[in-house]
C-alpha cells in the first residue's frame, strides 16, 4: 500500500510539473511567437509606406515618367495590402505597430481605384482614432477624401482641388467652423496657411 501511494503521489507531482512547464512556455514563448509572426509584414508595410511617399516627393503631374512610377507603386502596394488584409485583417497599431499602420494608411489613402479598401481602412482608422491610438490629422484626411469622392463637402479642409493650372481647397461643410474642426483633430495649421502649402503659386 505505501509503495502504491508514493507512486501515485509522484505521478501527480510529475503531471503538475509538466503542466506548470507548459504554462510557463505559453506565457514566455506565446507572445513572442505572435509578435514574430507579424514581423515580416510589419517591415514590409513600413517599406511600402516609404515608397508611397517617395514617389510623391517633388511630383510633377506633367512628367510621364513620374506618373508611371507612381501608378506602378500604387498598384503594387494596393494589391499587396489587400493580400495582407486577407491574411491578418486590417494591420492595426496593436498588430504591427504605428509605423507599419501608417504605411497601410498612406497606401489606402491613395487607393483611388479601390473604394472597398478605402472604406475598410477608414472604418478601422476611425475606431483607432476614437480610441486615441491613431493620429487625428490622418483620420481627417481620409474622412475628407471619402467625402470628396462622394461629391459631398469636406469637414476639415484637408483636400485641395486642382483644375487645370488653378488650385483651391475643396468645398467645405461649414466654413465658419472649419478652424474649430481642424483644431479638434490636431491640425495645427490654419486653413489659409495649409492652402498655401498645398497649392503653392497656383
Amino acid at each position: 500500500m505505501p509503495h502504491t501511494f508514493f507512486y501515485k503521489l509522484n505521478s501527480i507531482k510529475n503531471k503538475l510539473a509538466n503542466l506548470l512547464l507548459m504554462a510557463l512556455l505559453l506565457i514566455s514563448y506565446g507572445p513572442l511567437h505572435a509578435a514574430d509572426s507579424f514581423a515580416t509584414i510589419r517591415d514590409e508595410l513600413i517599406a511600402m509606406g516609404k515608397q508611397d511617399q517617395a514617389v510623391r516627393i517633388n511630383f510633377n503631374m506633367d512628367d510621364p515618367k513620374m506618373r508611371e512610377a507612381m501608378g506602378e507603386t500604387d498598384r503594387y502596394n494596393r494589391k499587396r495590402l489587400n493580400e495582407i488584409i486577407e491574411e491578418i485583417g486590417w494591420p492595426t497599431t496593436a498588430k504591427v505597430g504605428m509605423d507599419a499602420s501608417l504605411g497601410a494608411f498612406f497606401i489606402a489613402q491613395h487607393a483611388m481605384d479601390d473604394r472597398p479598401l478605402m472604406d475598410l481602412a477608414f472604418t478601422n482608422i476611425e475606431a483607432e482614432f476614437k480610441a486615441g491610438k491613431f493620429p487625428g490629422k490622418l483620420y481627417a484626411m481620409m474622412y475628407d477624401r471619402l467625402k470628396m469622392f462622394d461629391g459631398l463637402p469636406q469637414k476639415y479642409g484637408t483636400q485641395a482641388q486642382f483644375i487645370g493650372s488653378s488650385c483651391d481647397i475643396y468645398k467645405l461643410e461649414d466654413p465658419a467652423k472649419v478652424e474649430i474642426y481642424r483644431t479638434e483633430v490636431g491640425l495645427t495649421e490654419n486653413l489659409p496657411t495649409y492652402k498655401a502649402k498645398m497649392c503653392g503659386n497656383r
